[in-house]
């Protein structure tokens, strides 16, 4: 067993007790070869549990050492399935001991008699492969309980058995260039490439090879601000590779992501491509305050223009791009989310003008206006995407809407209703009323009495 994956018992009987059972549970015609004489509660286990005892010779009384042409005339006849218990040392209950060449000679006995079952061991990983530090850096542990049917299984084989009871990892940066099967845990190599690379893999059985090209790009390794594309290189023998480029002006992306499967697979087919390709495999981000004014393609990337000084109380929400992405429009995007301070409320200024000759039209205007006395209001980014903003703006029409509207606090009510186009306003309670409960409004609203 791995050192650092051993079964607790509850004391060396206890450890005895559970290695009769898993016998057992690997062949339920079993017989257990104990020493005569032997610790006491061994009887007493193999009796209970309904497993065959076979004694052995062991200690010589004469001599008081062990009586070692006896246990080997005994051992001789176990046979393929047999269990043979030996006290390592210190044999309990006589202290006798086999010496060094003695254990060879019974090692050797038995496994002429097939009575020397197949063990766990643990083999240490093929170059950079790893496995968790419950199984010490090896493979083929097989102390852990998960495994404990397949151990008394390879345990009870009658013939010789290597299979691999646990398996080795593939790291990160690694892809599988050696089938993992049922008696090899495989080998590895790794990308050796600087713009994408590899998750790690978990072998827990039989695992196909995998190829560079899937394996090997499934993990953008670009710096933040570019983005992954193929280069487009094909030409004979030379493949398309994965190159990291700059965002263009103005846009964002990440460091290095895992990629979704969907652009992950396009990645591989990039690279296996017979023909130049350069697609995108991921796309920049369009941020706060910007919005997309050339296109995101299979290709390009697109680009962004600033919200500005045209939209002074309101601006736009970054936009994340996974794929082709048409143009926005600045007055559906710059209109999304309140810049209005704490205290103020987004309203339409009703100053849309149509179109005259010579002259182009006037948009209605976003502007912030201070609440009414008493009222309250969030910083405008609290209310989050706005829906009546971008309407008002692009309304072809003179537009007073409220986008954004103030609140009653505590110890006011809402003497004057609000509306589509006014705040309305409050009235403290006074000294002859219990204090009220605020009122936190998104919309219109009556006027409440007064409790």
């Amino acid at each position: 067993m791995c050192s650092s994956d051993l079964a607790a018992t509850p004391g060396g009987t206890g450890a005895v007790r559970q290695a009769f059972e898993l016998a057992r549970l690997a062949n339920r015609d079993v017989r257990v070869f104990v020493s005569n004489p032997t610790w006491p509660n061994h009887v007493s286990m193999l009796r209970y549990l309904g497993i065959e005892m076979v004694p052995y010779r062991y200690f010589d009384e004469a001599t008081c050492g062990v009586d070692f042409e006896g246990m080997t005339a005994d051992l001789a006849q176990a046979k393929a399935g047999d269990v043979v218990l030996l006290h390592g040392c210190c044999h309990n209950p006589t202290g006798a001991n086999l010496n060094t060449a003695q254990w060879q000679l019974v090692v050797d006995l038995l496994a002429k008699s097939g009575a020397t079952p197949n063990a766990p061991k643990c083999t240490a990983c093929p170059s950079t492969m790893t496995a968790p530090a419950g199984v010490a850096g090896g493979y083929a542990d097989s102390a852990a309980p998960r495994y404990a049917a397949a151990v008394a299984l390879a345990v009870a084989d009658g013939s010789a058995n290597n299979n691999l009871l646990t398996w080795c990892n593939v790291p990160a940066g690694s892809w599988l260039s050696g089938a993992a099967t049922a008696t090899a845990p495989g080998a590895v190599t790794a990308c050796g490439t600087t713009t994408s690379t590899s998750p790690a893999t978990i072998i827990t059985g039989a695992l196909s090879v995998q190829t560079a090209a899937a394996q090997c790009s499934k993990i953008s390794s670009c710096a933040a601000d570019k983005y992954l594309e193929s280069n487009g290189a094909k030409a004979g023998a030379t493949p398309n590779a994965l190159i990291c480029t700059a965002c263009p002006t103005g846009m964002t992306a990440p460091a290095g992501t895992t990629l979704s499967s969907t652009h992950a697979s396009a990645a591989a087919t990039a690279i296996a491509d017979g023909a130049a390709n350069t697609n995108l495999i991921t796309w920049c981000n369009v941020p706060e305050g910007s919005w997309l004014s050339g296109a995101a393609t299979a290709t390009a990337p697109g680009a962004v223009s600033s919200c500005g000084d045209v939209y002074q109380t309101t601006t736009s929400p970054a936009t994340t791009i996974t794929g082709a992405l048409s143009v926005q429009t600045a007055i559906a995007r710059c209109t999304l989310l309140s810049r209005c301070a704490a205290g103020e409320y987004l309203e339409s200024d009703g100053s849309y003008q149509a179109s005259a000759t010579g002259l182009p039209a006037v948009t209605n205007k976003l502007v912030c206006t201070p609440c009414p006395t008493g009222m309250t209001a969030l910083a405008g980014a609290s209310y989050g995407t706005l829906t009546v903003a971008p309407t008002s703006a692009a309304a072809a029409a003179a537009d007073t809407n409220l986008a954004t509207f103030c609140n009653v606090p505590n110890n006011y009510w809402l003497s004057t209703a609000v509306t589509a186009t006014t705040p309305g306003a409050v009235t403290a309670c006074g000294a002859a009323f219990s204090p009220s409960h605020g009122t936190f409004k998104i919309g219109r609203a009556s006027c409440r009495e007064r409790v």
